[in-house]
């Protein structure tokens, strides 16, 4: 611990110098007004006096979860999760690597979140412990062109981006090589598609940043380049991962009272002995402590067949097609799995329809190389959306999968019924 006669959350009483920057943009009418915390403004003192023990079980905001897999709800984050971010500037344990979150402490790092977004809420707290400077862009939805310009003009060290932003980003050529004036790109909310990440690594470095509403950042340990899509989490965390099916593990959380600054879920939760997050990973084939994302136990497929399928890998390698927005695997209790694609120009004719699919074919048959055969994707099990009838989305830009199922499920119906596929009858095993 550092030799300070506080907890370490209680430095967050003398409000460091951060300064949460304005982004001037081309285009004046994005321009918004912010006001640094070193701002000269005059105001009437607030007094506060309580220690972090006394503040701890307070309520420090409300939160709604994204609602990607489910829907929304609200969590109620109290002093002591927000705190355990303050931990990541502690020396590591002897043998391990740094938080790679520390590399922000003194940095200018764009937030290209909706500050409604429990990631940049949580950038704000970590700020003020940290002294780094955050550049928040204008309060309009994020694209990739908005990004490119904070990127030009926010004299930036880091970049935070959702990964929709991402590929869109590696999409534009000119977008892509401006990433090279940044030190870190790291991202969050969702899986990155390897295709884009190679893209993005290549020009500057790479990494992911993991938490959830819940539990605020996790304490991930800096990886190599070429991991950047792999985690190292710290040993402070006080995790198992637990095996959930084939290759995929979930993590979990172990109270452990030596560990209490440092896992601010339980303060969230502070009745449970342990938090089963519903995060599943695979380990890498070759570096022991390394650990892949592969998706929430939510988004896993169960076929009437009782074959689980998860559908990250196949829409990671559709999504990182220039043609697409977004896609989606679908199937719960179906025979088989389909596609649901978002286009750029989504098809208004059958003619169109097949020959965007002869474009992505390419692709699809790389996923379903590796899928077994109920996991497989054929030509007549793909859907694309309707103008004007886009995906479901939260407000971090991930597709609400549940509530975008829904919204098709006419055509979803349909195109089964077309394939001669039913779907599972209630109380048929499904294990």
């Amino acid at each position: 611990m550092k030799n300070d006669s506080m907890h370490p959350s209680d430095r967050g009483r003398r409000l460091l110098p951060s300064v949460v920057d304005q982004l001037a943009l081309t285009d004046p009418t994005r321009v918004f007004v912010s006001i640094p915390l070193t701002s000269s403004l005059q105001v009437n003192p607030y007094p506060y006096t309580k220690t972090f023990e006394e503040a701890r079980q307070d309520p420090f905001v409300v939160l709604h979860t994204s609602g990607s897999t489910g829907f929304p709800k609200p969590v109620i984050l109290i002093h002591g999760t927000v705190a355990h971010h303050d931990t990541f500037l502690l020396l590591p344990p002897p043998g391990e690597a740094r938080v790679a979150s520390a590399l922000f402490s003194s940095k200018r790092v764009f937030i290209g979140l909706g500050l409604f977004h429990s990631a940049a809420m949580c950038s704000v707290a970590f700020a003020i412990y940290s002294n780094t400077t955050l550049v928040i862009p204008p309060p309009v939805p994020m694209t990739a062109e908005l990004a490119n310009q904070a990127h030009l003009h926010g004299n930036l060290d880091v970049s935070f981006l959702s990964p929709s932003i991402l590929v869109d980003i590696a999409k534009n050529p000119s977008y892509l090589d401006n990433i090279r004036r940044l030190k870190h790109v790291t991202y969050g909310g969702g899986p990155l598609p390897r295709e884009t990440g190679e893209m993005i690594r290549a020009q500057t470095h790479l990494f992911v940043n993991f938490g959830a509403t819940e539990t605020g950042y996790y304490p991930l340990l800096l990886t190599d380049p070429e991991d950047w899509e792999y985690m190292s989490f710290s040993s402070r965390m006080g995790i198992e991962l637990r095996p959930f099916t084939g290759d995929l593990y979930e993590l979990v959380f172990i109270r452990n009272a030596k560990l209490s600054l440092f896992q601010g879920v339980f303060s969230t939760f502070p009745t449970l002995n342990e938090y089963r997050t519903k995060d599943l990973f695979s380990r890498h084939p070759h570096k022991p402590g390394l650990w892949k994302f592969e998706g929430r136990s939510d988004d896993v497929i169960v076929c009437s067949t009782g074959q689980k399928v998860n559908p990250i890998g196949m829409e990671g390698l559709v999504n990182s097609h220039p043609s697409v927005v977004s896609a989606i695997v679908c199937g719960q209790g179906r025979e088989r799995v389909s596609l649901l694609v978002e286009a750029r120009n989504p098809p208004r004719a059958e003619d169109e329809g097949a020959a965007l699919i002869k474009e992505l074919w390419p692709l699809i048959e790389k996923a379903n190389e590796k899928k077994s055969r109920y996991g497989r994707i054929t030509e007549k099990l793909i859907l694309f959306t309707k103008v004007g009838k886009p995906m479901a989305r939260a407000g971090k830009g991930t597709v609400l999968r549940k509530v975008t199922e829904e919204l098709y499920k006419e055509e979803l119906e349909d195109m089964y019924l077309a394939a001669k596929d039913v779907p599972m009858q209630v109380g048929t095993n499904s294990s």
